[in-house]
Protein backbone atom coordinates (compact mmCIF):
# COMPACT_ATOMS: atom_id res chain seq x y z
CA UNK A 1 0.00 0.00 0.00
CA UNK A 2 1.49 3.45 -0.45
CA UNK A 3 1.18 6.74 0.87
CA UNK A 4 -2.37 7.64 -1.02
CA UNK A 5 -3.40 4.93 -0.29
CA UNK A 6 -2.80 4.58 3.24
CA UNK A 7 -4.25 8.22 3.60
CA UNK A 8 -7.54 7.19 1.82
CA UNK A 9 -7.48 4.03 4.41
CA UNK A 10 -6.84 6.67 7.30
CA UNK A 11 -9.97 8.81 5.79
CA UNK A 12 -12.25 5.95 5.20
CA UNK A 13 -11.82 4.50 8.51
CA UNK A 14 -11.71 7.81 10.29
CA UNK A 15 -15.47 8.34 8.79
CA UNK A 16 -16.35 4.79 10.15
CA UNK A 17 -15.22 5.61 13.51
CA UNK A 18 -17.37 8.75 13.46
CA UNK A 19 -20.22 6.45 12.71
CA UNK A 20 -20.43 6.81 9.06
CA UNK A 21 -21.47 3.84 7.04
CA UNK A 22 -18.75 2.25 4.82
CA UNK A 23 -18.94 0.23 1.17
CA UNK A 24 -16.78 -2.67 0.85
CA UNK A 25 -16.52 -4.20 -2.93
CA UNK A 26 -14.32 -7.47 -3.15
CA UNK A 27 -11.95 -6.91 -6.03
CA UNK A 28 -13.11 -8.19 -9.63
CA UNK A 29 -16.89 -7.85 -8.49
CA UNK A 30 -19.35 -5.07 -9.47
CA UNK A 31 -21.15 -5.48 -5.89
CA UNK A 32 -21.32 -2.59 -3.17
CA UNK A 33 -21.85 -4.01 0.17
CA UNK A 34 -22.67 -2.34 3.51
CA UNK A 35 -21.76 -5.27 5.95
CA UNK A 36 -19.22 -4.20 8.84
CA UNK A 37 -16.37 -3.61 7.26
CA UNK A 38 -13.69 -6.01 7.97
CA UNK A 39 -10.68 -4.01 6.62
CA UNK A 40 -9.13 -6.84 4.29
CA UNK A 41 -7.55 -4.08 2.33
CA UNK A 42 -5.55 -6.63 -0.14
CA UNK A 43 -8.89 -7.84 -0.91
CA UNK A 44 -11.17 -5.60 -0.93
CA UNK A 45 -11.73 -1.86 -1.74
CA UNK A 46 -13.60 0.59 0.70
CA UNK A 47 -15.73 3.79 0.27
CA UNK A 48 -17.31 5.42 2.57
CA UNK A 49 -21.64 5.51 1.93
CA UNK A 50 -23.02 8.57 -0.10
CA UNK A 51 -26.25 10.12 0.98
CA UNK A 52 -28.70 10.69 -1.53
CA UNK A 53 -29.22 14.07 -3.04
CA UNK A 54 -32.58 15.64 -2.31
CA UNK A 55 -34.47 18.61 -2.31
CA UNK A 56 -37.98 20.02 -1.66
CA UNK A 57 -40.43 21.23 -4.23
CA UNK A 58 -42.66 24.01 -3.61
CA UNK A 59 -45.85 23.36 -4.97
CA UNK A 60 -49.11 26.09 -5.49
CA UNK A 61 -52.46 25.36 -4.95
CA UNK A 62 -53.17 24.45 -8.15
CA UNK A 63 -50.51 21.86 -7.71
CA UNK A 64 -47.56 23.76 -9.81
CA UNK A 65 -44.39 23.86 -9.71
CA UNK A 66 -43.26 27.32 -7.89
CA UNK A 67 -39.63 26.49 -7.21
CA UNK A 68 -36.64 24.08 -5.55
CA UNK A 69 -35.33 24.97 -1.72
CA UNK A 70 -32.34 22.57 -0.49
CA UNK A 71 -33.80 22.19 3.06
CA UNK A 72 -37.15 21.80 4.59
CA UNK A 73 -37.36 25.11 6.40
CA UNK A 74 -36.80 27.19 3.11
CA UNK A 75 -39.22 25.44 1.48
CA UNK A 76 -41.89 25.34 4.57
CA UNK A 77 -41.44 29.64 4.39
CA UNK A 78 -41.66 29.66 0.83
CA UNK A 79 -44.81 27.25 0.12
CA UNK A 80 -46.32 29.40 3.41
CA UNK A 81 -45.92 32.60 1.26
CA UNK A 82 -48.06 31.31 -1.34
CA UNK A 83 -49.88 28.87 0.20
CA UNK A 84 -49.15 26.11 -1.51
CA UNK A 85 -47.43 22.81 0.31
CA UNK A 86 -44.04 21.23 -0.54
CA UNK A 87 -42.47 17.57 -1.83
CA UNK A 88 -39.64 16.17 -0.87
CA UNK A 89 -37.50 14.52 -3.24
CA UNK A 90 -34.94 12.08 -2.96
CA UNK A 91 -32.61 10.14 -5.25
CA UNK A 92 -33.30 6.60 -5.73
CA UNK A 93 -30.84 4.21 -6.82
CA UNK A 94 -30.47 2.49 -10.31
Amino acid sequence: MNKLKTEEAIRVMQAYADGAEIEHQIFGQDAWCGDKPSWNWSACTYRIKTKPLECWVVLTIKGEQFGLAKNEADALKDAKAIHGRIVRMVQADG
